[in-house]
């Protein structure tokens, strides 16, 4: 088998599908029987690789949890402070989730702004570029 084979094969059943596949037939040891598949011809098409500039990912929790330990003697003021938020909300008879949206959103567009800016001085990356299959195939 070739390259382009290779390609062509592993484009012809999605993730998904085996993600399916493998609940179905679910864990242990399963026997193969013998099997054809005929491929009756088609095209790979494999686009030229791209430069792009990766970004930085910073999870908001681990942002937060980074935050908090290194606040030293500043932590438990704002413990407090968000211990004092969550309960207001309950006082008011919100949900906590519901009040801390809008300091979520405030945070998110902080974290994003810090992800700008250390995203500037990467270098710049290559990927490859995308992989069209379109091959008809029979099993049988």
């Amino acid at each position: 088998m070739n390259d382009i084979q290779k390609i062509a094969l592993a484009n012809l059943v999605a993730d998904k599908v085996v993600k399916v596949a493998k609940t179905t037939i679910g864990s242990g040891c399963h026997k193969i029987d013998p099997f054809t598949l005929t491929v009756e011809g088609g095209t790979v098409t494999i686009g030229e690789s791209v430069e792009y500039t990766p970004t930085v990912h910073l999870p908001l929790l681990d942002v937060l949890v980074i935050a908090l330990h290194r606040s030293g003697i500043q932590r438990e003021g704002i413990m407090e402070v968000i211990e004092r938020a969550a309960l207001d909300a309950l006082a008011e008879g919100d949900k906590v989730g519901e009040e801390t949206k809008k300091s979520i959103a405030y945070v998110k567009g902080e974290v994003e702004a810090l992800q700008e800016r250390l995203s500037v001085n990467l270098p710049k990356a290559t990927r490859s570029g995308p992989t069209k299959v379109a091959v008809k195939w029979e099993e049988k």
